[in-house]
C-alpha cells in the first residue's frame, strides 16, 4: 500500500515563523494554553471541552463559554480556524469591547448566517455593518482574520481579503467566542488561534499563515475506492498533479474510477520550491474476473483509508472511524464492503482470522442486511453470555433465527472462525472443527440487495466490534470439512499437546504438555452436535477442565496455540456419562457402568418359539461397580436373542451401543 509523502521546505517554515514571530498562537491540545474562560456576559467562569479540531484537538464550542484573549492598545491581529454549526443571526467569532456593557466602542467579527463579516457601535447605540464577505462557510472550515491598522479594520476570509473600513480608535478586550450576548454565542470548533497584540500583519503574511495552516491539514487517502476530487488551489501555494492515466482525471482535479489502478500524484509549490508531493491511488471498479472467490480482506500493519481486495476482483472496503492496522477500537472504526455480496449466493462460505475482545455487548463482527428489518450476522458477544451466534432474520430483531449460539471465544483469544451456508443450512467452525450446525429459516441471498455490509458494525446502535480481525473471506462455495481442517491444522515438531485425559463424575480432565487453549465438540450417534466448549489450560499441572452432558457421545477435543488457532493436536473418544451401556466384544459382553452408582446388572439369553412362546431362557447377574466395566462371557446360543437389563424386577433395558 503506498504511503503519503509530506515534506514541508524549510524555507517556507523559517520565513512564517520570522514574518509574525511576535504573535502567539494557539492550538488547544486538550489546553486552552493559558487563555481563561469567560461566559457570555464576558465574565470569568465557563468551562472549555475539547474535539478534533482542524490540526490536532480544537475547543468545542456549546455556546456556554469563550476565551479572553488579551488587551490591545493599537493596532493588532487576531486569526484561528473556525468551524462554526449553529445558523441563524449572528454567530460571534471576535468581539473587541472598549469599555462596559454601556459602552458604545464596540468591534465584533461574526458570521451572519454563515457569511462572515465586521461590525461596529458607535453612537446612539447603533450597530453598522462595514464589512461583508462573499462566502458562505457555515459547518465548514474557514481561517478568519481580522486586523487593525491606523484606524482601519480588515477581514480575510482563508487568506482572502474580504474588505477594508475605517473604525473607532482605541485600546480594548479581545475575546473569541465571546460578547455581551448569549443569542450570539457559536456553536462549533475553534483552533490554531493566532494574536498578535501589537501588530496589523499584511496581506501576503496573512495568506503565507493561511497557507501553512491549509498545507498541514491536507487529508488526502492513500488509496481511494470512491470518486476523488483532488484540491486545485491551497492558500497561495501552486497545485500540480500528474496522473498514470490522464483519460481518467480532468483539469479540475476529479478522479474517476475505471477498469484499472490510478495513481495521481498532487505536488505544491510556492514559485519553484516543492512544498509537499502526495500519491493517491484510485483502485480500480468491481469486476468478477476471480471466479474462486468473491473477495478477500488481509488486514496488516499498513491498513488504512481501504482494505484491498486481495482477490483481484475490486470488492474493496472502506474503513470508517480512522481504524490503522487490524485493531478496531469499538468506538466508531467499522468498514462498509460493497453492496450485494451475498444476493446471488446460494452457497458460500466465510472465513475469518480475529481476537475479539469480548465485552459482552451485542458486537457484530459481520453484518449482511438492509437497515433493521432484514440482516444476516455473527456475534462474538452479547448482553449476559460470552457465545458465538450466527442468525438471519427478515422481520426485525423479533423474528431473529439462530443458527448457532454456543460458548465461544474469551477475552483475547485468537480464533480462525468458517461459517458454511448451503441453501438455509449453516455450519460453523471454530480452528477447523465444527462446533455448530443448524437451519436459517432461508438462505441469506433471499435478502435480495442489501447495502448495510459492514465489518465491526451492528444495524442497530449497538457497540461496534472491539478487538483484530486479521482476514475476512467470502467463498462462492461450500468449502468441505477436509479443506477447512487443512487451512487450520499444523502437527507440531515435537511431541503432542495431549498427554492425557480422565473422566469422572460429568468432568473430564485433559492434561497437556504445554500452555495452549483446547475445546470439546460433543456429538450424538448420528453426528448432530450437542454441545461444545472451550477451556484455556491452566495451573502448574497444565490442565484443562469441561463439564460434560449426561448420555452416550462421541467428544472430539482440539488442542491449539492461543495466539494463532493453530490446532495441534486432535483426540477423539467416545464418552458414556451416567448410562449403563453394553458392547459385544467376540464372544464377550462387556458392561460400563458410568454412573456413581453400584450396579447387579442382568444379562439375559432366550429363545423362542414359532408361536412366540418360550423356549428357552439362560440368566446371568453381573455386579459392576460405579464407573467400571465389566466382561462376561455372552450366555446366547445359537438362535438366542441376548437382552440387557438393569434388574429383572425393574424390566427396563439398558442403553444398547454396539
Amino acid at each position: 500500500m503506498k504511503k503519503l509523502i509530506f515534506s514541508l521546505i524549510a524555507v517556507l517554515t523559517l520565513l512564517t515563523v520570522s514574518a509574525y514571530a511576535e504573535g502567539t498562537t494557539y492550538s488547544f491540545e486538550n489546553t486552552t494554553d493559558g487563555l481563561s474562560t469567560v461566559t457570555n456576559s464576558l465574565a470569568g467562569g465557563g468551562s472549555a471541552s475539547y474535539t478534533d479540531g482542524f490540526i490536532g484537538r480544537g475547543l468545542a464550542l456549546n455556546g456556554s463559554y469563550g476565551l479572553h484573549v488579551g488587551s490591545v492598545s493599537g493596532d493588532f491581529t487576531i486569526s484561528a480556524m473556525v468551524n462554526i454549526t449553529s445558523s441563524g443571526g449572528t454567530q460571534t467569532v471576535f468581539f473587541k469591547n472598549m469599555g462596559s456593557s454601556s459602552s458604545e466602542n464596540w468591534t465584533s467579527v461574526i458570521l451572519d448566517n454563515g457569511t462572515p463579516a465586521f461590525w461596529a457601535r458607535g453612537g446612539n447605540y447603533s450597530w453598522t455593518r462595514l464589512v461583508t464577505a462573499n462566502d458562505n462557510v457555515l459547518a465548514k472550515w474557514a481561517y478568519i482574520t481580522y486586523t487593525e491598522e491606523n484606524g482601519v479594520g480588515s477581514l480575510y476570509v482563508n487568506g482572502k481579503l474580504a474588505g477594508s473600513k475605517d473604525i473607532t480608535v482605541g485600546g480594548g478586550e479581545i475575546y473569541a467566542a465571546a460578547t455581551y450576548w448569549s443569542a450570539d454565542a457559536p456553536k462549533g470548533i475553534l483552533d490554531e488561534l493566532y494574536f498578535n497584540s501589537s501588530e496589523a500583519l499584511s496581506a501576503e503574511e496573512i495568506m503565507a499563515m493561511y497557507t501553512d495552516l491549509a498545507i498541514r491539514n491536507v487529508s488526502l487517502p492513500s488509496e481511494t475506492i470512491t470518486d476523488l476530487d483532488l484540491p486545485t488551489a491551497i492558500g497561495n501555494a501552486q497545485v500540480r498533479w500528474v496522473s498514470s492515466n490522464e483519460s481518467v482525471i480532468t483539469n479540475s482535479g476529479k478522479v474517476t474510477r475505471g477498469d484499472e489502478n490510478v495513481t495521481v500524484t498532487l505536488s505544491l509549490y510556492m514559485g519553484d520550491e516543492l512544498l509537499a508531493t502526495y500519491e493517491v491511488t484510485v483502485l480500480k471498479s468491481a469486476v468478477s474476473t476471480n471466479k474462486s472467490v468473491v473477495l478477500s480482506y488481509i488486514f496488516d500493519a499498513n491498513t488504512a483509508g481501504v482494505v484491498e481486495d486481495a482477490s483481484g476482483n475490486g470488492n474493496h472496503g472502506t474503513i470508517h472511524g480512522g481504524m490503522v492496522g487490524t485493531h478496531f477500537d469499538g468506538a466508531d472504526d467499522y468498514v462498509e464492503m460493497p453492496p450485494n455480496l451475498l444476493a446471488d449466493l446460494d452457497e458460500f462460505t466465510i472465513v475469518m482470522r480475529l481476537k475479539p475482545e469480548i465485552a459482552k455487548t451485542h458486537q457484530f463482527t459481520f453484518n449482511f442486511g438492509s437497515g433493521t428489518g432484514k440482516y444476516f450476522f455473527l456475534n462474538t458477544s452479547r448482553p449476559t453470555t460470552n457465545t458465538l451466534r450466527l442468525a438471519l432474520t427478515q422481520n426485525g430483531s423479533g423474528a431473529e433465527k439462530d443458527v448457532a449460539s454456543l460458548p465461544g471465544l474469551r477475552d483475547g483469544e485468537y480464533a480462525a472462525l468458517a461459517i458454511t451456508v448451503s441453501g438455509s443450512e449453516a455450519v460453523m467452525y471454530q480452528n477447523g472443527i465444527p462446533v455448530a450446525a443448524g437451519d436459517l429459516g432461508i438462505s441469506p441471498s433471499e435478502l435480495g440487495n442489501t447495502t448495510d455490509n459492514w465489518l465491526a458494525k451492528s444495524p442497530y446502535p449497538d457497540p461496534y466490534f472491539r478487538g483484530d480481525i486479521y482476514e475476512f473471506t467470502i467463498y462462492p462455495r461450500v468449502l468441505s470439512a477436509d479443506e477447512i481442517e487443512t487451512m487450520h491444522y499444523q502437527a507440531p515438531e515435537e511431541k503432542n499437546y495431549i498427554s492425557d485425559m480422565d473422566f469422572k463424575n460429568s468432568e473430564l480432565t485433559v492434561y497437556l504438555n504445554r500452555f495452549c487453549m483446547v475445546s470439546a465438540v460433543i456429538t450424538d450417534d448420528s453426528g448432530e452436535i450437542v454441545h461444545s466448549t472451550t477451556a484455556k489450560v491452566s495451573g502448574d499441572n497444565l490442565t484443562a477442565k469441561f463439564t460434560l452432558p449426561k448420555g452416550i457421545f462421541n467428544a472430539e477435543l482440539a488442542a491449539y496455540d492461543a495466539d494463532r488457532g493453530i490446532v495441534r493436536d486432535r483426540i477423539a473418544m467416545e464418552i458414556y456419562n451416567d448410562v449403563v451401556v453394553y458392547s459385544l466384544d467376540g464372544d464377550n459382553v462387556i458392561i460400563t457402568n458410568a454412573t456413581d452408582k453400584d450396579l447387579s446388572v442382568k444379562v439375559m439369553a432366550a429363545a423362542y418359539k414359532d408361536d412366540g412362546s418360550l423356549a428357552s431362557l439362560n440368566v446371568v447377574t453381573v455386579d459392576v461397580s460405579a464407573e467400571s466395566h465389566q466382561a462376561i462371557k455372552n450366555p446366547a446360543n445359537t438362535g438366542e436373542k441376548l437382552l440387557v437389563w438393569y434388574s429383572l424386577d425393574s424390566l427396563e433395558p439398558i442403553t444398547a451401543h454396539k
